[in-house]
This record gives structure tokens, sequence and C-alpha cells, in this order.
């Protein structure tokens, strides 16, 4: 008989904790041997031989979940952690792995996916479902640029500033008095939802913060 790869989950629901033990026990390849409601409690252990860990990326909040990952990391390197959320958003996916998750699964694909996604982690593999893919695809893919949000003055202002002129320049360039420039620039953050020249000249030409 094949020794079963060990799974500890952590989850502060205690329905979805105890759904999740149930399922895993019941797959073919995998146990799970312990079961907590915070990560505290994980890391309080002295030692763990778990080899996969299932972690809801809201504990207590998000940011605190993203912490949680180095944490576990550095208590078990070998430890490969699959994030289990509801969160979709591209950007707290792209963290996550990069602070060392090996997976990232939605709590709507949990019930399909779960198992299929640690069989990929045995292989070598990194579980991540068509979904998630796609959204890290399109975290990285070109942004449109926003071209008609401003005005051609503004426009005009904001090139100048990308070419490295200074407010003084652009006045002299433009023919218009500094406290004009001041205030197209003002305008220019306004429409663009920013509150820096970086972050401007980085959204408006290049489609990206």
């Amino acid at each position: 008989m094949n020794m079963k790869h060990s799974v500890v989950v952590i989850d502060d629901n205690i329905e979805v904790l105890s759904y999740l033990s149930d399922s895993i026990n019941k797959m073919e390849n995998f146990e799970c041997t312990n079961a907590y409601r915070t990560v505290q409690e994980f890391l309080d252990l002295k030692s763990s031989d778990a080899e996969f860990l299932i972690l809801d990326l809201g504990l207590p909040n998000v940011e605190r979940g993203l912490e949680a990952i180095s944490l576990l990391k550095n208590k078990n390197n070998a430890l490969e952690i699959i994030i289990l959320t509801a969160y979709e958003d591209n950007d707290l996916i792209v963290k996550a792995l990069t602070l060392g998750a090996m997976g990232y699964l939605f709590k709507s694909e949990v019930m399909t996916r779960l198992e299929e996604e640690l069989n990929v982690l045995v292989d070598g593999g990194a579980a991540l479902s068509p979904l998630v893919a796609r959204k890290i695809i399109s975290h990285f893919s070109p942004k449109p640029k926003t071209m008609s949000v401003l005005n051609r003055k503004e426009e005009d202002i904001l090139k100048y500033l990308a070419n490295g002129s200074t407010y003084d320049e652009v006045s002299e360039f433009m023919d218009m008095k500094i406290d004009n420039v001041r205030y197209y620039v003002k305008s220019i953050y306004k429409k663009l939802h920013v509150n820096n020249k970086s972050s401007a000249i980085q959204k408006y030409f290049f489609g990206f913060f």
C-alpha cells in the first residue's frame, strides 16, 4: 500500500475546514494530517512533516494572509502551499505566488479541482487552474493606453515632463505661466487617478503603474 501524502489545512471557517479535511481523506493519494483555524497554531508546532498546506488567504484579512505565506515558508521551506480564496484579484495572485505559494485555487473551484491540483504538485508542477493561469497572463499583458483622457495641452505637458523637463522649462516651452503649468498637472493627476509624475507617465504612455 502506497503511503499517502500529508496535507495540512488552515481556514478560520469551521465548516470549510471540516469539508476540506473530509474531502482530502477520501482522496487516493492524500490524507489530512491536521486542520487548524489559525496560522499561529501551525507555527507553534515544534515541527511538522506535512508536505502540502492549504491556506485560506483571508486569515484574518488579506494582508495578514500574505504575510503568513512567508512565515510558513520560513518554518518549513519544503512546504508547498496552495492558496484557497474567494479573492480573484490579479495582483493578489501574483503577490501570493511571488511570496512562495505553489498553487492558487478559488473556493468556487475547490470541489472539482483540489485533488487534481495536489497531484500536479506531487509531479513537480504548480497548482494553477486555467482560470488562475488566465488571470496571471492578463496581469502581465500590455494594458490599453488611455490616450483619449487628456486634452492636447495636458498631453503636451506630460510629454515634456516624461522627457525630463522641469516645470520652469515646460512654462518656457509652452509660453504659459508656471502657475498654469501646475494647474494642468493637477488636472492630469485627477484625470488619471494618480498622485505623482512617475505614475502619470507610466499610466498614460505605457498603460500600467
